[in-house]
């Protein structure tokens, strides 16, 4: 019998290539799925991840926006104010809801406002004076102001705040609180900011009681002053990121580009 001649070259190859696209479906059946419940297993953080990065942004800078109302022109200062990186400022400017609202700080001093008024009141007719209160002298035993030989007392730490010398003591404070507070408070949230007042009222409690044992303490300033070193410190983020764009392109403009 006589031996079939064997196939060529490009016969050879062309049956290879019809057995490797046989294979090919079958491989792809034996794949093994994915699990449709991954998304179940994402943490909490990594799904805000998601959601913050799909989001989608204003393409162009905040301060070229046009026509916006009171409340918009409000939340872009804040942006500005406090957040250092554009792309932080913009998605803090679509995010924001003012919900819930800045309450802390606005619950605070509406609370110092009245309570100053009332005792203003009160210690007009008790007293017999409603100018310069502060210089009479049952006007400093009252059971809200701290005094040093009192610190036994636990609650004078922090209801001094609701005390204040004069009306332009309150006033100033009250600006203060309102100019600062609220403006941090949007952006960090009324838990942090609180810590913040609450440890700075504490905080100028103690330092009397360390500076002076007989000087009693009145006025919301202790709380004021821890608010505005946080702001000094959002100061000096916004300007060391400034000043990170301005410095190159004022080298480079004096010194020439580099080839």
């Amino acid at each position: 019998m006589g031996e079939h001649p064997s196939p060529g070259p490009a016969v050879a190859a062309c049956a290879e290539a019809e057995r490797i696209e046989e294979l090919e479906p079958e491989a792809e059946e034996q794949l093994p799925a994915a699990p449709e419940d991954m998304s179940n297993k994402r943490s909490n953080s990594f799904r805000q991840a998601i959601l913050q990065g799909n989001r989608r942004l204003s393409s162009k800078a905040l301060l070229e926006e046009k026509g916006l109302s009171l409340s918009q022109r409000l939340i872009r200062h804040v942006a500005y104010e406090t957040l250092p990186r554009e792309i932080d400022r913009k998605w803090y400017y679509d995010s924001y809801t003012c919900c819930p609202p800045p309450w802390f700080m606005i619950t605070v001093t509406l609370l110092e406002a009245r309570t100053r008024v009332a005792f203003f009141l009160y210690n007009g007719v008790s007293l017999g004076q409603f100018v310069l209160q502060v210089t009479h002298p049952r006007y400093l035993k009252n059971s809200l102001v701290y005094h040093p030989q009192l610190r036994a007392q636990a609650w004078r730490y922090l209801t001094y705040i609701f005390m204040h010398a004069g009306i332009e003591h309150l006033g100033l404070n009250v600006v203060l609180q309102l100019l600062v507070g609220v403006p941090l408070e949007m952006v960090h949230g009324a838990t942090r900011i609180g810590l913040v007042y609450v440890a700075g009222v504490v905080a100028g409690s103690l330092a009397v009681s360390v500076a002076d044992m007989t000087a009693p303490v009145v006025g919301s300033s202790g709380g004021v002053y821890a608010l505005v070193s946080a702001h000094l410190a959002n100061i000096v983020m916004v300007s060391t990121s400034h000043s990170q764009r301005i410095f190159p392109a004022l080298s480079s403009a004096i010194t020439g580009p580099e080839y």
